[in-house]
């Protein structure tokens, strides 16, 4: 079936530039800090700090959401799986799920904060300060019982049990007693015990009311068992491993602190904590399988892969944190993301994909790789912070203070540096309309500048001495589009004359990219993204969560931005986008056609009746092609569609 995406009457259609279309936006996490690692119905689940919720066949590739209002609720603090449904509970309030992406959430489902929850015959326990009751999921019922604080459940030979402030039995989820003062922050059951582990100690019972002290070891966070094997994790950064769960023997010690839970499932084990995702298949030998980012640095769509690149924490607490590079790459579009870690020490500034490969570029080396694992790399003395290809080079640019430092290469892996030519160094740069066009400005904010070159080599200051640092640009529509800092845009129609538009009230102006018809912006600390399809009237659009954005790209008909923390914001998919354009007495249409996407112009004189208007050319590097209209078109309409 064909989707109208555009209609247009050239009898009525006015002359000045459309409003850029409506688009929807969404926030997803990449992988959070976890708090709680479940496995049930076949996946691995993992709750986040900030109402993230993942999940994964594996622990290996996962897809994640974001259910929660930031910071405000907290954290998810356990799951489990009932009659095709899947349960969490984040404070108060109970969160639904049938197929681990669209959760319905119950506000204040229960009177207090729930930490843990249990289904075990029918009944659903959910435990906390207070014990609840339900057989449906959605009737629920307090107990009379006070518990100490409950923070995990567990059933076994007949016997429910809860640990927290203390250690609670009921052989029916309905009469409950406390047994133990002595508790701990999970319990698990495994070839017929029960294993409490928490700050001090490790408890073991085979009856539920009879419990033994281990004291060799503490600040245990989580427990599961598999593989013939007991698990436990710590908040030092340790994985213990116990076929008795008495006598413990550290197998790993990760430089990250905080680990916090651990799940087995699908004949693996899965941890996770403040960072890393580690993985095992026998609970001795651990890998390091995924990791949440400290922050983003770019994105790049090429060769059927949208890639990520990030910075990983690799050690210490998180203001002790030194940073390691990663990769994370999807394959569909985004849907799930698996890791990669990079040999590269040094740190990365820009990351794209020019002519056919994936371009890192950072403090001192320049890589390239056509599937974003086996890179080709060169140690570049400098600090590259923009890259860009055209007129059958590479050029690289950066700087950190004082004149710009340049560099370019014809195959990427033998490069000239250039003299230092430009004023202050270059912090954005791009090719169209046979022009490089770089950007920058001083590290005090101020001194920005543009500059072009047809060859990357021969460059030429056209503007300079602005209040305002210059960060990124753009090329669309027939106009360079230069933003930066204090909200400022500048554009330009043949990169030697540029015109200052109104400035957004907005912080710096961090990124900005063309695709299907659209200029998108986007700020340091900023909760707006700003769309345009000139440059000079933009409509903004709050998505209610502030974020540093570092890089935008579009794949498959979205935008994606990225930034800081562990954070990407998505577009709706986008439909085809028709366009007219008059000039010089002449009147055409531009088609603006997502990448991935086939599209087409329809043409109607009674808009009943619609056939193909032409057939569609190869479209021009910014995703458009144009025609021209012959004078007779005056009583059609024309519509833009796209097929499925």
């Amino acid at each position: 079936m064909k989707r109208c995406a555009v209609l247009l009457s050239l009898a009525v259609l006015p002359s000045f530039a459309q409003l850029p279309p409506a688009i929807s936006w969404q926030v997803k996490p990449i992988f959070p800090w976890v708090r709680k690692v479940v496995h049930l119905n076949g996946h691995f689940l993992a709750g986040g700090f900030d109402g993230e919720v993942m999940h994964s066949r594996d622990g290996e590739v996962w897809s994640g959401v974001y259910i929660g209002t930031r910071g405000v609720i907290g954290s998810i603090t356990d799951f489990t799986f009932a009659n095709g449904t899947y349960y969490a509970v984040q404070g108060p309030d109970l969160l639904l799920s049938t197929n681990l992406t669209d959760w319905r959430r119950i506000t204040n489902q229960f009177s207090r904060p729930m930490n843990a929850l249990l289904h075990h015959d029918g009944t659903l326990i959910a435990a906390g300060s207070d014990l609840w009751l339900s057989t449906n999921g959605n009737d629920w019922e307090m107990l009379s019982f006070r518990a100490p604080g409950i923070l995990s459940l567990a059933f076994g030979n007949g016997l429910y049990v809860g640990a927290g402030s203390g250690i609670i039995i009921s052989t029916n989820a309905i009469d409950w007693r406390e047994v133990s003062s002595a508790g701990g922050y999970e319990v698990a059951f495994a070839n017929d015990r029960f294993v409490v582990v928490g700050q001090r100690s490790v408890l073991v019972s085979t009856n539920g009311q009879d419990w033994s002290t281990v004291t060799n070891l503490s600040q245990a966070f989580g427990v599961t068992s598999g593989a013939d094997t007991f698990a436990t994790v710590t908040e030092r950064g340790s994985i213990f491993s116990s076929e008795d769960a008495t006598g413990w023997s550290e197998v790993l010690q990760v430089t990250e602190n905080l680990l916090h839970s651990v799940a087995y499932g699908n004949d693996r084990f899965v941890v996770g904590g403040w960072g890393p995702v580690l993985v095992s298949e026998d609970g001795t030998h651990f890998r390091r399988a995924f990791s949440s980012p400290t922050s983003t640095r770019g994105i790049a769509q090429g060769n059927g892969m949208l890639v990520m690149s990030a910075l990983i924490p690799e050690g210490g607490r998180p203001d002790m944190w030194t940073n390691q590079h990663a990769l994370f790459i999807s394959t569909n579009n985004g849907a799930s993301w698996q890791f990669r870690t990079t040999p590269w020490t040094q740190s990365i500034h820009e990351f794209k994909f020019l002519n056919q490969n994936f371009l890192a570029a950072g403090g001192g080396l320049v890589a390239l790789s056509d599937d974003a694992q086996q890179w080709k790399t060169k140690l570049l003395p400098g600090i590259w912070r923009a890259a860009a290809f055209g007129a059958g080079k590479y050029v690289v640019a950066g700087g950190l203070v004082g004149p710009a430092e340049l560099a370019v290469s014809e195959d990427g892996t033998n490069w000239l540096k250039l003299p230092s030519i430009l004023p202050e160094p270059v912090i954005g740069l791009a090719f169209a309309e046979n022009h490089f066009v770089a950007v920058g400005g001083g590290v005090t904010g101020v001194n920005g500048f543009a500059a072009s070159s047809s060859n990357g080599i021969d460059w030429e200051v056209q503007i300079e001495g602005l209040t305002n640092r210059l960060l990124d640009v753009a090329f669309g529509n027939e106009a360079f589009v230069a933003v930066g800092d204090n909200g400022a845009v500048l554009t330009s129609s043949n990169a030697v004359s540029w015109q200052a538009q109104s400035k957004f009230t907005t912080p710096d102006l961090t990124t900005v990219h063309f695709a299907a018809g659209l200029f998108v912006a986007a700020a340091n600390a900023g909760t707006k993204i700003w769309t345009s399809t000139d440059g000079h009237a933009w409509s903004s659009y709050n998505i209610g969560f502030q974020q540093n954005y570092s890089d935008i790209e579009f794949a498959n008909g979205r935008f994606f931005l990225t930034g800081a923390d562990h954070w990407l914001v998505q577009s709706t998919p986008l439909l085809p986008r028709l366009d007219i354009i008059r000039a010089n007495g002449l009147i055409s249409l531009r088609l603006h056609i997502p990448l991935g996407m086939e599209a087409g112009i329809e043409a109607s004189s009674d808009l009943l009746n619609w056939s193909p208007f032409e057939a569609i050319p190869r479209p021009q590097p910014d995703s458009s092609v144009t025609f021209q209209l012959s004078t007779d078109s005056n009583q059609q309409f024309f519509r833009a569609r796209s097929e499925p």
